[in-house]
Protein backbone atom coordinates (compact mmCIF):
# COMPACT_ATOMS: atom_id res chain seq x y z
CA UNK A 1 0.00 0.00 0.00
CA UNK A 2 2.77 2.45 0.94
CA UNK A 3 4.74 1.65 -2.22
CA UNK A 4 1.65 2.15 -4.38
CA UNK A 5 0.95 5.57 -2.85
CA UNK A 6 4.55 6.62 -3.35
CA UNK A 7 4.54 5.44 -6.97
CA UNK A 8 1.27 7.29 -7.74
CA UNK A 9 2.63 10.50 -6.20
CA UNK A 10 5.84 10.16 -8.24
CA UNK A 11 3.82 9.63 -11.45
CA UNK A 12 1.65 12.66 -10.69
CA UNK A 13 4.70 14.85 -10.08
CA UNK A 14 6.25 13.63 -13.34
CA UNK A 15 3.05 14.33 -15.31
CA UNK A 16 2.71 17.84 -13.88
CA UNK A 17 6.34 18.65 -14.58
CA UNK A 18 6.07 17.45 -18.20
CA UNK A 19 2.75 19.06 -18.98
CA UNK A 20 3.36 22.16 -21.15
CA UNK A 21 2.02 25.50 -20.05
CA UNK A 22 2.35 24.97 -16.31
CA UNK A 23 4.70 27.34 -14.63
CA UNK A 24 7.73 26.03 -12.84
CA UNK A 25 6.70 27.39 -9.44
CA UNK A 26 3.34 25.57 -9.74
CA UNK A 27 5.19 22.38 -10.49
CA UNK A 28 7.45 22.77 -7.44
CA UNK A 29 4.49 23.59 -5.20
CA UNK A 30 2.53 20.56 -6.43
CA UNK A 31 5.59 18.37 -5.82
CA UNK A 32 5.93 19.58 -2.22
CA UNK A 33 2.20 19.01 -1.60
CA UNK A 34 2.37 15.51 -3.01
CA UNK A 35 5.41 14.73 -0.82
CA UNK A 36 3.60 15.95 2.29
CA UNK A 37 0.48 13.98 1.38
CA UNK A 38 2.59 10.88 0.75
CA UNK A 39 4.50 11.28 4.04
CA UNK A 40 1.29 11.75 6.05
CA UNK A 41 -0.37 8.78 4.39
CA UNK A 42 2.66 6.55 4.98
CA UNK A 43 2.90 7.65 8.63
CA UNK A 44 -0.80 6.97 9.16
CA UNK A 45 -0.51 3.56 7.55
CA UNK A 46 2.51 2.64 9.76
CA UNK A 47 0.62 3.73 12.89
CA UNK A 48 -2.35 1.61 11.91
CA UNK A 49 -0.10 -1.43 11.27
CA UNK A 50 1.67 -0.97 14.62
CA UNK A 51 -1.65 -0.74 16.46
CA UNK A 52 -2.83 -3.84 14.62
CA UNK A 53 0.31 -5.79 15.67
CA UNK A 54 -0.04 -4.64 19.28
CA UNK A 55 -3.65 -5.73 19.30
CA UNK A 56 -2.69 -9.15 17.89
CA UNK A 57 0.03 -9.64 20.52
CA UNK A 58 -2.34 -8.67 23.33
CA UNK A 59 -4.99 -11.05 22.04
CA UNK A 60 -2.38 -13.85 21.78
CA UNK A 61 -1.23 -13.15 25.36
CA UNK A 62 -4.79 -13.34 26.61
CA UNK A 63 -5.35 -16.58 24.70
CA UNK A 64 -2.18 -18.17 26.17
CA UNK A 65 -3.11 -16.99 29.66
CA UNK A 66 -6.60 -18.42 29.33
CA UNK A 67 -5.20 -21.75 28.12
CA UNK A 68 -2.78 -21.86 31.07
CA UNK A 69 -5.56 -21.08 33.53
CA UNK A 70 -7.73 -23.73 31.93
CA UNK A 71 -4.96 -26.38 32.21
CA UNK A 72 -4.25 -25.47 35.85
CA UNK A 73 -7.95 -25.61 36.66
CA UNK A 74 -8.19 -29.02 35.01
CA UNK A 75 -5.21 -30.38 37.02
CA UNK A 76 -6.59 -28.98 40.25
CA UNK A 77 -10.00 -30.45 39.48
CA UNK A 78 -8.46 -33.88 38.79
CA UNK A 79 -6.40 -33.71 42.00
CA UNK A 80 -9.45 -32.76 44.04
CA UNK A 81 -11.36 -35.61 42.41
CA UNK A 82 -8.66 -38.12 43.33
CA UNK A 83 -8.43 -36.74 46.87
CA UNK A 84 -12.20 -36.98 47.18
CA UNK A 85 -12.18 -40.59 45.98
CA UNK A 86 -9.35 -41.42 48.39
CA UNK A 87 -11.17 -39.82 51.31
CA UNK A 88 -14.35 -41.67 50.37
CA UNK A 89 -12.41 -44.95 50.22
CA UNK A 90 -10.76 -44.19 53.57
CA UNK A 91 -14.13 -43.36 55.06
CA UNK A 92 -15.51 -46.67 53.86
CA UNK A 93 -12.47 -48.49 55.26
CA UNK A 94 -12.84 -46.75 58.61
CA UNK A 95 -16.53 -47.64 58.68
CA UNK A 96 -15.70 -51.28 57.99
CA UNK A 97 -12.98 -51.23 60.65
CA UNK A 98 -15.38 -49.67 63.15
CA UNK A 99 -17.92 -52.36 62.36
CA UNK A 100 -15.25 -55.01 62.77
CA UNK A 101 -14.19 -53.53 66.10
CA UNK A 102 -17.82 -53.44 67.20
CA UNK A 103 -18.27 -57.07 66.25
CA UNK A 104 -15.02 -57.93 68.02
CA UNK A 105 -16.13 -55.99 71.10
CA UNK A 106 -19.44 -57.83 71.12
CA UNK A 107 -17.65 -61.15 70.77
CA UNK A 108 -15.23 -60.16 73.53
CA UNK A 109 -18.14 -59.27 75.77
CA UNK A 110 -19.75 -62.63 75.12
CA UNK A 111 -16.39 -64.34 75.65
CA UNK A 112 -15.90 -62.38 78.88
CA UNK A 113 -19.31 -63.44 80.13
CA UNK A 114 -18.54 -67.04 79.25
CA UNK A 115 -15.13 -66.89 80.91
CA UNK A 116 -16.63 -65.35 84.04
CA UNK A 117 -19.22 -68.11 84.14
CA UNK A 118 -16.57 -70.77 83.60
CA UNK A 119 -14.38 -69.14 86.25
CA UNK A 120 -17.20 -69.21 88.77
CA UNK A 121 -17.98 -72.81 87.93
CA UNK A 122 -14.31 -73.74 88.18
CA UNK A 123 -13.98 -71.92 91.49
CA UNK A 124 -17.02 -73.72 92.85
CA UNK A 125 -15.72 -77.03 91.55
CA UNK A 126 -12.29 -76.28 93.02
CA UNK A 127 -13.81 -75.48 96.40
CA UNK A 128 -15.84 -78.70 96.34
CA UNK A 129 -12.81 -80.73 95.31
CA UNK A 130 -10.65 -79.04 97.94
CA UNK A 131 -13.20 -79.83 100.61
CA UNK A 132 -13.57 -83.39 99.38
CA UNK A 133 -9.82 -83.98 99.16
CA UNK A 134 -9.38 -82.36 102.55
CA UNK A 135 -11.79 -84.84 104.05
CA UNK A 136 -10.05 -87.68 102.26
CA UNK A 137 -6.67 -86.47 103.51
CA UNK A 138 -7.99 -86.43 107.07
CA UNK A 139 -9.34 -89.94 106.66
CA UNK A 140 -6.12 -91.08 105.04
CA UNK A 141 -4.05 -89.50 107.80
CA UNK A 142 -6.11 -91.27 110.43
CA UNK A 143 -5.81 -94.51 108.49
CA UNK A 144 -2.03 -94.06 108.21
CA UNK A 145 -1.78 -93.41 111.94
CA UNK A 146 -3.78 -96.56 112.61
CA UNK A 147 -1.59 -98.61 110.27
CA UNK A 148 1.59 -97.19 111.81
CA UNK A 149 0.29 -98.14 115.25
CA UNK A 150 -0.51 -101.60 113.97
CA UNK A 151 2.95 -101.81 112.41
CA UNK A 152 4.62 -100.84 115.68
CA UNK A 153 2.55 -103.42 117.54
CA UNK A 154 3.49 -106.13 115.03
CA UNK A 155 7.17 -105.21 115.20
CA UNK A 156 7.08 -105.35 118.99
CA UNK A 157 5.35 -108.71 118.85
CA UNK A 158 7.88 -110.03 116.29
CA UNK A 159 10.73 -108.88 118.49
CA UNK A 160 9.23 -110.65 121.50
CA UNK A 161 8.72 -113.84 119.49
CA UNK A 162 12.31 -113.67 118.19
CA UNK A 163 13.64 -113.31 121.72
CA UNK A 164 11.61 -116.30 122.84
CA UNK A 165 13.03 -118.39 119.99
CA UNK A 166 16.55 -117.14 120.74
CA UNK A 167 17.25 -115.21 117.49
CA UNK A 168 18.02 -111.55 116.91
CA UNK A 169 15.20 -109.60 115.30
CA UNK A 170 16.16 -108.45 111.79
CA UNK A 171 13.58 -105.82 111.10
CA UNK A 172 15.95 -103.64 109.05
CA UNK A 173 15.14 -105.33 105.75
CA UNK A 174 11.42 -105.50 106.35
CA UNK A 175 9.59 -103.93 103.43
CA UNK A 176 7.41 -101.14 104.71
CA UNK A 177 4.04 -100.62 103.05
CA UNK A 178 3.63 -97.66 100.71
CA UNK A 179 1.33 -95.15 102.42
CA UNK A 180 1.31 -92.68 99.54
CA UNK A 181 -1.31 -89.97 99.54
CA UNK A 182 -4.34 -90.47 97.26
CA UNK A 183 -3.47 -87.17 95.58
CA UNK A 184 -0.23 -88.59 94.16
CA UNK A 185 -0.59 -89.61 90.47
CA UNK A 186 -0.32 -93.25 89.53
CA UNK A 187 2.77 -92.56 87.40
CA UNK A 188 4.56 -91.33 90.52
CA UNK A 189 3.50 -94.36 92.51
CA UNK A 190 4.89 -96.74 89.89
CA UNK A 191 8.27 -95.05 89.93
CA UNK A 192 8.70 -94.99 93.71
CA UNK A 193 11.94 -96.53 94.94
CA UNK A 194 11.66 -99.51 97.26
CA UNK A 195 11.89 -98.58 100.90
CA UNK A 196 14.55 -101.14 101.58
CA UNK A 197 17.97 -99.63 102.23
CA UNK A 198 20.11 -99.25 99.09
CA UNK A 199 23.85 -99.03 99.20
CA UNK A 200 25.43 -95.81 97.95
CA UNK A 201 27.44 -97.63 95.27
CA UNK A 202 24.28 -99.23 93.84
CA UNK A 203 22.22 -96.03 93.65
CA UNK A 204 23.13 -95.44 89.99
CA UNK A 205 21.88 -98.94 89.12
CA UNK A 206 18.54 -98.22 90.81
CA UNK A 207 18.20 -94.95 88.90
CA UNK A 208 19.14 -96.75 85.67
CA UNK A 209 16.42 -99.33 86.28
CA UNK A 210 13.89 -96.52 86.76
CA UNK A 211 14.95 -94.93 83.46
CA UNK A 212 14.74 -98.32 81.73
CA UNK A 213 11.15 -98.75 82.92
CA UNK A 214 10.09 -95.32 81.67
CA UNK A 215 12.26 -94.59 78.58
CA UNK A 216 13.44 -97.94 77.33
CA UNK A 217 16.53 -100.10 77.64
CA UNK A 218 19.38 -97.75 78.61
CA UNK A 219 22.92 -98.83 79.31
CA UNK A 220 25.64 -97.28 81.39
CA UNK A 221 27.60 -96.11 78.32
CA UNK A 222 24.77 -93.82 77.20
CA UNK A 223 23.50 -96.00 74.32
CA UNK A 224 19.82 -96.77 74.06
CA UNK A 225 17.82 -99.27 72.10
CA UNK A 226 14.60 -97.27 72.16
CA UNK A 227 15.56 -93.62 72.61
CA UNK A 228 17.98 -91.74 70.30
CA UNK A 229 20.22 -90.42 73.09
CA UNK A 230 23.39 -91.69 71.40
CA UNK A 231 24.62 -90.87 67.91
CA UNK A 232 26.57 -93.87 66.55
CA UNK A 233 27.78 -91.85 63.55
CA UNK A 234 29.12 -88.91 65.58
CA UNK A 235 32.86 -88.36 66.10
CA UNK A 236 34.34 -90.17 69.07
CA UNK A 237 35.77 -88.23 71.98
CA UNK A 238 39.32 -89.06 72.91
CA UNK A 239 40.00 -87.45 76.27
CA UNK A 240 43.67 -88.33 76.12
CA UNK A 241 44.25 -86.15 73.06
CA UNK A 242 42.74 -82.98 74.50
CA UNK A 243 42.35 -83.16 78.25
CA UNK A 244 45.77 -84.30 79.39
CA UNK A 245 48.21 -83.15 76.73
CA UNK A 246 49.59 -79.72 76.14
CA UNK A 247 47.94 -78.08 73.14
CA UNK A 248 50.11 -77.41 70.11
CA UNK A 249 50.91 -73.81 69.38
CA UNK A 250 51.61 -71.77 66.29
CA UNK A 251 53.67 -68.66 65.80
CA UNK A 252 52.27 -65.89 63.57
CA UNK A 253 52.92 -66.91 59.97
CA UNK A 254 53.43 -70.61 60.71
CA UNK A 255 50.83 -72.84 59.06
CA UNK A 256 51.57 -75.93 61.14
CA UNK A 257 50.09 -76.70 64.52
CA UNK A 258 47.11 -75.17 66.24
CA UNK A 259 46.84 -71.97 68.31
CA UNK A 260 44.78 -73.51 71.11
CA UNK A 261 43.42 -76.72 72.53
CA UNK A 262 40.06 -76.37 70.82
CA UNK A 263 39.26 -79.82 69.34
CA UNK A 264 37.73 -78.32 66.18
CA UNK A 265 41.18 -77.75 64.72
CA UNK A 266 42.44 -81.30 65.36
CA UNK A 267 41.96 -84.07 62.81
CA UNK A 268 38.35 -84.89 62.21
CA UNK A 269 38.69 -88.41 63.57
CA UNK A 270 39.79 -87.08 66.95
CA UNK A 271 37.43 -84.15 67.23
CA UNK A 272 35.45 -83.63 70.37
CA UNK A 273 31.76 -83.96 70.85
CA UNK A 274 30.10 -80.76 72.08
CA UNK A 275 30.31 -80.50 75.83
CA UNK A 276 33.14 -82.99 76.36
CA UNK A 277 36.18 -80.73 76.70
CA UNK A 278 38.47 -81.06 79.68
CA UNK A 279 38.22 -78.41 82.34
CA UNK A 280 41.33 -76.36 82.99
CA UNK A 281 41.65 -75.12 86.53
CA UNK A 282 42.91 -71.72 87.64
CA UNK A 283 46.50 -72.94 87.46
CA UNK A 284 46.14 -73.58 83.73
CA UNK A 285 46.76 -77.38 83.89
CA UNK A 286 44.12 -79.59 82.38
CA UNK A 287 42.15 -81.59 84.89
CA UNK A 288 40.11 -84.74 84.63
CA UNK A 289 37.90 -84.94 81.57
CA UNK A 290 34.22 -84.34 82.26
CA UNK A 291 31.50 -86.41 80.66
CA UNK A 292 29.03 -84.47 78.48
CA UNK A 293 25.96 -85.42 80.51
CA UNK A 294 27.49 -84.04 83.69
CA UNK A 295 28.20 -80.56 82.32
CA UNK A 296 25.66 -77.83 83.04
CA UNK A 297 25.54 -76.59 79.44
CA UNK A 298 21.95 -76.63 78.27
CA UNK A 299 19.10 -74.25 77.48
CA UNK A 300 16.34 -74.24 80.11
CA UNK A 301 13.55 -73.87 77.55
CA UNK A 302 10.81 -75.02 79.93
CA UNK A 303 11.82 -72.63 82.72
CA UNK A 304 9.76 -69.45 82.78
CA UNK A 305 11.98 -67.15 84.85
CA UNK A 306 15.67 -67.33 84.02
CA UNK A 307 18.47 -66.44 86.40
CA UNK A 308 22.13 -65.63 85.85
CA UNK A 309 23.19 -69.29 85.90
CA UNK A 310 20.67 -70.16 83.19
CA UNK A 311 22.13 -67.51 80.88
CA UNK A 312 25.69 -68.72 81.44
CA UNK A 313 24.67 -72.34 80.81
CA UNK A 314 22.76 -71.38 77.65
CA UNK A 315 25.72 -69.39 76.26
CA UNK A 316 28.01 -72.38 76.87
CA UNK A 317 25.53 -74.64 75.09
CA UNK A 318 25.36 -72.25 72.13
CA UNK A 319 29.14 -72.26 71.76
CA UNK A 320 29.13 -76.07 71.82
CA UNK A 321 26.52 -76.08 69.04
CA UNK A 322 28.66 -73.77 66.92
CA UNK A 323 31.75 -75.91 67.50
CA UNK A 324 29.81 -79.01 66.53
CA UNK A 325 28.66 -77.33 63.32
CA UNK A 326 32.24 -76.33 62.47
CA UNK A 327 33.48 -79.88 63.11
CA UNK A 328 30.75 -81.28 60.88
CA UNK A 329 30.78 -78.84 57.97
CA UNK A 330 34.10 -76.95 57.95
CA UNK A 331 36.94 -78.74 59.78
CA UNK A 332 38.55 -80.95 57.13
CA UNK A 333 42.21 -81.59 56.36
CA UNK A 334 41.99 -82.87 52.79
CA UNK A 335 38.96 -81.10 51.31
CA UNK A 336 39.30 -77.52 50.05
CA UNK A 337 36.53 -74.98 50.70
CA UNK A 338 33.85 -74.32 48.12
CA UNK A 339 35.50 -71.01 47.18
CA UNK A 340 39.26 -70.47 47.25
CA UNK A 341 40.68 -67.66 49.37
CA UNK A 342 41.90 -65.51 46.49
CA UNK A 343 38.55 -65.85 44.68
CA UNK A 344 36.43 -65.02 47.71
CA UNK A 345 36.27 -61.20 47.10
CA UNK A 346 35.34 -61.82 43.45
CA UNK A 347 32.84 -64.69 43.64
CA UNK A 348 31.32 -64.17 47.10
CA UNK A 349 31.39 -60.44 47.74
CA UNK A 350 28.86 -60.60 50.59
CA UNK A 351 30.95 -63.02 52.67
CA UNK A 352 34.14 -61.12 51.92
CA UNK A 353 32.59 -57.79 52.94
CA UNK A 354 31.22 -59.34 56.12
CA UNK A 355 34.67 -60.60 57.14
CA UNK A 356 36.25 -57.26 56.24
CA UNK A 357 33.69 -55.46 58.36
CA UNK A 358 34.58 -57.69 61.31
CA UNK A 359 38.33 -57.23 61.10
CA UNK A 360 38.41 -53.62 59.90
CA UNK A 361 38.97 -52.42 63.48
CA UNK A 362 41.81 -49.95 63.79
CA UNK A 363 43.25 -50.53 60.30
CA UNK A 364 43.77 -47.27 58.47
CA UNK A 365 42.86 -48.36 54.94
CA UNK A 366 40.74 -51.05 53.37
CA UNK A 367 43.76 -52.58 51.64
CA UNK A 368 45.40 -53.28 55.01
CA UNK A 369 42.22 -54.96 56.25
CA UNK A 370 42.02 -57.00 53.02
CA UNK A 371 45.62 -58.18 53.37
CA UNK A 372 45.00 -59.12 57.00
CA UNK A 373 41.89 -61.07 55.98
CA UNK A 374 43.80 -62.98 53.30
CA UNK A 375 46.52 -63.80 55.84
CA UNK A 376 43.99 -65.15 58.34
CA UNK A 377 42.28 -67.25 55.67
CA UNK A 378 45.62 -68.63 54.48
CA UNK A 379 46.42 -70.13 57.91
CA UNK A 380 44.41 -73.39 58.23
CA UNK A 381 44.47 -73.21 62.02
CA UNK A 382 42.69 -69.84 61.95
CA UNK A 383 39.77 -70.84 59.69
CA UNK A 384 37.64 -72.45 62.46
CA UNK A 385 37.98 -69.28 64.51
CA UNK A 386 36.89 -67.14 61.56
CA UNK A 387 33.78 -69.29 61.16
CA UNK A 388 33.21 -69.13 64.92
CA UNK A 389 33.38 -65.33 64.81
CA UNK A 390 31.06 -65.14 61.79
CA UNK A 391 28.47 -67.26 63.57
CA UNK A 392 28.71 -65.44 66.90
CA UNK A 393 28.70 -62.03 65.24
CA UNK A 394 25.51 -62.73 63.31
CA UNK A 395 23.73 -64.50 66.18
CA UNK A 396 24.48 -61.73 68.69
CA UNK A 397 23.75 -58.76 66.42
CA UNK A 398 20.70 -60.13 64.64
CA UNK A 399 19.02 -62.55 67.07
CA UNK A 400 20.09 -61.59 70.61
CA UNK A 401 18.50 -58.23 69.94
CA UNK A 402 15.11 -56.77 70.92
CA UNK A 403 14.35 -56.09 67.26
CA UNK A 404 13.97 -59.85 66.80
CA UNK A 405 10.41 -59.65 68.16
CA UNK A 406 9.18 -56.98 65.75
CA UNK A 407 6.61 -58.44 63.37
CA UNK A 408 4.65 -60.58 65.82
CA UNK A 409 1.59 -58.33 65.90
CA UNK A 410 0.88 -54.78 64.70
CA UNK A 411 -0.40 -53.61 68.07
CA UNK A 412 2.51 -55.18 69.95
CA UNK A 413 5.02 -53.82 67.43
CA UNK A 414 4.03 -50.23 68.16
CA UNK A 415 4.62 -50.70 71.89
CA UNK A 416 7.84 -52.67 71.37
CA UNK A 417 9.24 -50.12 68.92
CA UNK A 418 8.62 -47.27 71.37
CA UNK A 419 10.25 -49.18 74.22
CA UNK A 420 13.21 -50.23 72.07
CA UNK A 421 13.82 -46.61 71.12
CA UNK A 422 14.05 -45.79 74.81
CA UNK A 423 16.35 -48.78 75.40
CA UNK A 424 18.68 -47.64 72.62
CA UNK A 425 18.64 -44.11 74.06
CA UNK A 426 20.08 -45.47 77.33
CA UNK A 427 23.25 -46.62 75.52
CA UNK A 428 23.95 -43.42 73.62
CA UNK A 429 27.05 -41.41 74.39
CA UNK A 430 26.36 -38.86 77.09
CA UNK A 431 22.95 -40.29 77.99
CA UNK A 432 22.12 -40.20 81.70
CA UNK A 433 19.51 -42.49 83.23
CA UNK A 434 18.76 -44.04 86.58
CA UNK A 435 18.55 -47.75 87.27
CA UNK A 436 14.88 -47.39 88.20
CA UNK A 437 14.07 -45.71 84.89
CA UNK A 438 15.96 -48.34 82.89
CA UNK A 439 14.36 -51.22 84.74
CA UNK A 440 10.85 -49.84 84.24
CA UNK A 441 11.39 -49.84 80.48
CA UNK A 442 12.97 -53.32 80.55
CA UNK A 443 10.08 -54.69 82.65
CA UNK A 444 7.47 -53.25 80.27
CA UNK A 445 9.35 -54.73 77.32
CA UNK A 446 9.57 -58.13 79.05
CA UNK A 447 5.89 -58.02 79.99
CA UNK A 448 4.81 -57.50 76.37
CA UNK A 449 7.01 -60.34 75.08
CA UNK A 450 5.84 -62.66 77.86
CA UNK A 451 2.22 -61.82 77.03
CA UNK A 452 2.83 -62.64 73.37
CA UNK A 453 4.35 -66.02 74.26
CA UNK A 454 1.84 -67.00 76.94
CA UNK A 455 -1.40 -65.71 75.38
CA UNK A 456 -3.37 -68.64 73.97
CA UNK A 457 -4.97 -66.40 71.34
CA UNK A 458 -1.53 -65.65 69.88
CA UNK A 459 -0.13 -69.18 70.23
CA UNK A 460 -0.58 -70.17 66.57
CA UNK A 461 0.69 -66.82 65.32
CA UNK A 462 3.71 -66.93 67.62
CA UNK A 463 4.57 -70.46 66.49
CA UNK A 464 4.42 -69.41 62.84
CA UNK A 465 6.40 -66.22 63.55
CA UNK A 466 9.11 -68.17 65.37
CA UNK A 467 9.43 -70.75 62.59
CA UNK A 468 9.59 -68.10 59.86
CA UNK A 469 12.16 -66.08 61.80
CA UNK A 470 14.36 -69.13 62.45
CA UNK A 471 14.20 -70.25 58.82
CA UNK A 472 15.03 -66.75 57.57
CA UNK A 473 18.06 -66.22 59.80
CA UNK A 474 19.29 -69.78 59.21
CA UNK A 475 19.09 -69.22 55.45
CA UNK A 476 20.96 -65.90 55.65
CA UNK A 477 23.67 -67.39 57.87
CA UNK A 478 23.94 -70.39 55.54
CA UNK A 479 24.54 -68.11 52.55
CA UNK A 480 27.24 -66.21 54.46
CA UNK A 481 29.08 -69.37 55.54
CA UNK A 482 28.54 -71.36 52.34
CA UNK A 483 31.80 -70.30 50.58
CA UNK A 484 33.84 -71.45 53.60
CA UNK A 485 32.26 -74.91 53.87
CA UNK A 486 33.92 -78.08 52.65
CA UNK A 487 33.23 -79.24 49.11
CA UNK A 488 31.48 -82.47 50.15
CA UNK A 489 29.07 -80.81 52.59
CA UNK A 490 25.56 -80.51 51.19
CA UNK A 491 23.55 -77.34 51.71
CA UNK A 492 20.62 -79.21 53.29
CA UNK A 493 22.80 -80.83 55.95
CA UNK A 494 24.46 -77.52 56.78
CA UNK A 495 21.09 -75.77 56.90
CA UNK A 496 19.78 -78.28 59.45
CA UNK A 497 22.75 -77.67 61.74
CA UNK A 498 22.47 -73.90 61.35
CA UNK A 499 18.77 -74.05 62.04
CA UNK A 500 19.48 -75.80 65.36
CA UNK A 501 21.97 -73.03 66.22
CA UNK A 502 19.52 -70.27 65.30
CA UNK A 503 16.67 -71.96 67.17
CA UNK A 504 18.80 -72.22 70.30
CA UNK A 505 19.83 -68.57 70.03
CA UNK A 506 16.19 -67.61 69.44
CA UNK A 507 15.18 -69.35 72.67
CA UNK A 508 18.06 -67.69 74.55
CA UNK A 509 17.05 -64.26 73.27
CA UNK A 510 13.38 -64.74 74.17
CA UNK A 511 14.18 -66.06 77.66
CA UNK A 512 16.67 -63.28 78.39
CA UNK A 513 14.34 -60.51 77.25
CA UNK A 514 11.47 -62.02 79.25
CA UNK A 515 13.57 -62.33 82.42
CA UNK A 516 13.93 -58.60 83.06
CA UNK A 517 17.73 -58.83 82.81
CA UNK A 518 19.84 -57.46 79.97
CA UNK A 519 22.72 -59.18 78.18
CA UNK A 520 25.42 -56.82 76.88
CA UNK A 521 28.05 -57.94 74.35
CA UNK A 522 31.09 -56.19 72.89
CA UNK A 523 33.43 -57.32 70.11
CA UNK A 524 36.82 -55.59 70.53
CA UNK A 525 38.48 -54.10 67.46
CA UNK A 526 41.25 -55.90 65.63
CA UNK A 527 44.55 -54.16 66.23
CA UNK A 528 43.64 -52.81 69.66
CA UNK A 529 45.78 -53.40 72.75
CA UNK A 530 45.35 -56.61 74.70
CA UNK A 531 43.70 -56.17 78.13
CA UNK A 532 43.72 -59.02 80.60
CA UNK A 533 40.50 -58.16 82.53
CA UNK A 534 38.26 -58.36 79.44
CA UNK A 535 40.17 -60.61 77.02
CA UNK A 536 41.40 -64.19 76.97
CA UNK A 537 44.28 -65.04 74.65
CA UNK A 538 43.86 -68.53 73.21
CA UNK A 539 47.45 -68.59 71.89
CA UNK A 540 48.98 -67.40 75.17
CA UNK A 541 51.41 -70.31 75.52
CA UNK A 542 53.31 -69.56 72.32
CA UNK A 543 54.60 -66.29 73.83
CA UNK A 544 55.79 -67.95 77.07
CA UNK A 545 54.40 -65.08 79.12
CA UNK A 546 51.43 -64.42 81.34
CA UNK A 547 48.43 -62.35 80.34
CA UNK A 548 49.51 -59.51 82.62
CA UNK A 549 52.96 -59.46 81.01
CA UNK A 550 51.46 -59.32 77.52
CA UNK A 551 49.28 -56.44 78.61
CA UNK A 552 52.36 -54.67 79.96
CA UNK A 553 54.15 -55.31 76.65
CA UNK A 554 51.13 -53.81 74.82
CA UNK A 555 50.48 -56.86 72.68
CA UNK A 556 47.98 -56.32 69.88
CA UNK A 557 44.85 -58.26 68.98
CA UNK A 558 45.24 -60.17 65.72
CA UNK A 559 41.67 -61.50 65.56
CA UNK A 560 38.60 -61.45 67.83
CA UNK A 561 36.70 -64.74 68.14
CA UNK A 562 33.97 -64.19 70.72
CA UNK A 563 32.50 -61.12 72.43
CA UNK A 564 32.82 -59.96 75.99
CA UNK A 565 29.52 -60.69 77.76
CA UNK A 566 28.01 -58.88 80.74
CA UNK A 567 24.65 -59.46 82.43
CA UNK A 568 22.95 -56.58 84.19
CA UNK A 569 20.27 -57.45 86.75
CA UNK A 570 18.54 -54.44 88.28
CA UNK A 571 15.24 -56.06 89.18
CA UNK A 572 15.97 -55.72 92.90
CA UNK A 573 16.91 -52.16 93.85
CA UNK A 574 18.53 -53.40 97.05
CA UNK A 575 20.70 -55.96 95.25
CA UNK A 576 21.65 -54.75 91.77
CA UNK A 577 24.05 -57.03 89.90
CA UNK A 578 26.32 -56.35 86.94
CA UNK A 579 28.18 -59.62 86.31
CA UNK A 580 30.91 -60.06 83.69
CA UNK A 581 30.23 -63.67 82.64
CA UNK A 582 32.56 -64.14 79.67
CA UNK A 583 35.84 -62.72 78.47
CA UNK A 584 36.40 -62.05 74.80
CA UNK A 585 38.51 -64.80 73.21
CA UNK A 586 41.18 -63.30 70.98
CA UNK A 587 44.28 -64.26 69.01
CA UNK A 588 47.13 -61.96 69.94
CA UNK A 589 50.28 -60.85 68.15
CA UNK A 590 53.27 -58.71 69.04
Amino acid sequence: MVQRIRSQAAMTSTWISRTPGIPHDYVARHARMLNEITHNAVTAIHDVCRQRDDARREVQHYVQQNLHFEEASKLERDQLTRELNRMISRENGIKKEVERYRDSADKNKLELVRLERDAREFQQHHERMAEEWGQRDDQQFKHVQALEGELKRLRTRNAELAKKVGEEPEDVNVLRPDFSSPSVPESHKKNNLPSSPVKENDSHKVLLNMLNERYGNLTLDGKSSGVPFYNPHGPQWNAATSGTQRPPTVIAGNTKGNPSNWPAVVRRGNMAVAGSEAYAGPSGHAGTSVQPQLLGTSIARHKDNWELGDIVSAIDHLEHLIKGYIVKCHATDVEPPKVQNNMLPLQERATSDYILHMIRGQFISGSQAHNHMMYLLSVPAFRPYIIMRLSLDYLHKKIISPQLFLGMDDNLDRHLAALQDRISAFTRVGALSSSRERQIVINDHARIIKHAFQDTALAARMTEFRENSINYHAQVLSEILKPLRAMSVQDDAAFKSLRIMVAGTWDISSKVWMSGMTLHFLFPDCGCKFTDPTMKAINLEQFQASAAELQHLQARVCFVISPSLTVRDERDENNMICQHIRKSEVIIMK
